[in-house]
């Protein structure tokens, strides 16, 4: 189960529903229920899976990303656990 499988089942018992407005908010203005499910469909989950970039960039990398370029995002990609 992703994340995205979370959302689109409206969260965790007791929480706020994701809906469209919640998403805008919590996510991304640009993003609803729709998309999130077109996100979904077309990426391929590996439950047991490996990113061969985890292996190749280690701690140095990211001291040097967060040391050179402070205005960076993080981003992390769903079809890979962990």
């Amino acid at each position: 189960v992703t994340m995205l499988d979370t959302i689109l089942a409206n969260g965790d018992e007791g929480e706020e529903p994701w809906d469209d407005a919640r998403i805008a908010r919590d996510l991304h203005p640009s993003h609803t229920r729709s998309t999130l499910e077109r996100l979904r469909d077309s990426i391929d989950v590996y439950p047991h899976g490996n990113c061969v970039v985890h292996h190749m960039f280690g701690r140095e990398v990211v001291r040097a990303v967060r040391e050179n370029y402070d205005d960076a995002y993080v981003t992390a990609h769903l079809e890979v656990p962990g």
